[in-house]
């Protein structure tokens, strides 16, 4: 009777433990047995990842973790090193011994444990940093869509803006943004290497053929409507309205460290205040770079006599609206 009541207890206890094991409390099975593990359980997180421009890759979780595995696609020589910088900042330090191509993409893949034995598995992307960014200005913007006619035929214009290489550099990683649009319309500059001197015309719809991104040495392969000769055209993969028509705040930035090479606020004199909380955003974003003297919609190019046969010129080397016109567009460098 005495050993029935022993395999009982026995029993009881067992499911006990299973039960617990079951339950926020962890455990895990040791040689000893069952050991009962209390705490945090979940699994480490990723959080960020980072890579320098020392060609250092840093991969922040948020816990202490063991690395188990990783690679990189495509494949990068690598030595790795953890870093335990609090009880819940962990980084995963990768130096690469091979130099990236400024915006290409790669994948970082891999597995963590944490001291529990919780584990994580990994697939993230990092894009080669341009080391390399050129000095660009904005030198003309045409924000509105529409047909006209030239010599009798009709013609689309579409929205575009136009803009100077001040120095050589690679056109990687770069952003083109538009407050009125939202960040998720943004256009990203592809891996395109240019000469001080270069015109570069970036269009914002592509709803024709012959819509080819000149990337390379050859600025005449571009056949589509108002392409150019000698000027490198470029094409978002786009066939709906960009651009606010008389109103907009927009940028190019480096999407590495957000920096703002150049920009344009422009509005009509109908508007005392920007329409949307991003145009204000970036107009800060202008001032704060030293590129435009006041957030003020005050301050914007005036766009009262905007048509789509006229675009917005820049015409003096100051940082306000008073440094661009109103033109028409046949009149100016990158059409026509």
């Amino acid at each position: 009777m005495k050993k029935i009541i022993i395999k009982i207890s026995i029993s009881l206890l067992l499911a006990g433990l299973i039960s617990l094991c079951m339950s926020p409390l962890s455990c895990k099975l040791t040689p000893e047995g069952i050991k009962l593990i209390t705490g945090d359980y979940k699994s480490p997180e990723l959080q960020k990842v980072f890579l320098n421009k020392n060609n250092n890759l840093e991969v922040s979780f948020s816990k202490k973790i063991n690395l188990l595995t990783y690679s990189i696609e495509p494949h990068i020589e690598s030595s790795y090193s953890v870093v335990e910088e609090s009880e819940k900042l962990c980084k995963l330090k990768l130096e690469l011994f091979s130099e990236l191509s400024p915006g290409s993409k790669y994948s970082l893949l891999g597995m963590v444990k944490d001291e529990i034995g919780n584990t994580l598995t990994f697939s993230v992307p990092f894009y080669g940093i341009n080391n390399s960014v050129p000095e660009l200005e904005i030198v003309e913007l045409h924000s509105q869509n529409g047909k006209y006619s030239l010599n009798g035929n009709p013609v689309l214009l579409t929205e575009y803006v136009v803009i100077k290489a001040k120095s050589s550099g690679n056109l990687a990683g770069l952003v083109f943004c538009s407050a009125y649009d939202g960040e998720k319309k943004d256009y990203l500059f592809p891996s395109v290497k240019i000469k001080e001197g270069e015109t570069i015309v970036l269009h914002l719809r592509s709803n024709e053929d012959g819509c080819i991104n000149e990337t390379g040495d050859n600025l005449d392969e571009s056949t589509a409507g108002f392409s150019k000769p000698g000027v490198r055209d470029l094409w978002d993969e786009n066939n709906v309205a960009r651009l606010g028509d008389k109103i907009d705040v927009v940028l190019i930035k480096n999407s590495y460290d957000d920096s703002i090479l150049d920009g344009i606020m422009y509005a009509s004199s109908d508007n005392l205040d920007w329409s949307k909380e991003l145009m204000y955003t970036y107009a800060q974003k202008l001032v704060e770079s030293g590129i435009w003297k006041s957030t003020s919609v005050l301050e914007a190019v005036k766009t009262d006599s905007l048509s789509v046969t006229k675009c917005m010129v820049k015409t003096g080397s100051g940082n306000s609206g008073d440094s661009w016109r109103i033109g028409v567009c046949k009149e100016n460098a990158a059409k026509l």
